[in-house]
């Protein structure tokens, strides 16, 4: 089973920069960021590395308008994310996977799916 860890603190030291270097989004100019004995910078050198380091480690970006492309229905997200997974699923199951973990976190995936960013706010959710 993994590991929830929450970068948290109050405005300006540097929250976003940090969760950009440990997602890989932003080299760090110095230190190392190291992920199971792996210097994650240094370390991982093949696209086999890194989509094993995509697996492992994700980010949930808090303002969503800086997470979704407002072109794009939320869907969208869901159905890149099983990109990273080893093996294929056929789309019943992805919907149901999709499905289960809105349920988890107390979204009603009927109000969440199919909708575009700005459609969210303010949704009752209630699952």
């Amino acid at each position: 089973m993994g590991e929830i860890v929450s970068l948290v603190g109050e405005s300006g030291p540097s929250k976003t920069t940090t969760a950009k270097m440990i997602l890989r989004l932003e080299r760090p100019t110095s230190g190392r960021i190291l992920f199971n004995g792996k210097d994650v910078w240094n370390d991982l050198r093949t696209y086999e590395d890194v989509l094993w380091y995509r697996r492992m480690v994700q980010g949930i970006i808090q303002d969503p308008y800086g997470a979704f492309n407002a072109f794009y229905r939320v869907d969208r997200v869901f159905k890149q994310m099983f990109k990273f997974l080893p093996q294929e699923l056929e789309p019943e199951k992805r919907w149901k996977a999709t499905a289960k973990a809105l349920r988890e976190v107390g979204l009603n995936p009927h109000h969440i799916l199919g909708k575009y960013p700005h459609e969210l706010s303010g949704v009752r959710n209630s699952v």
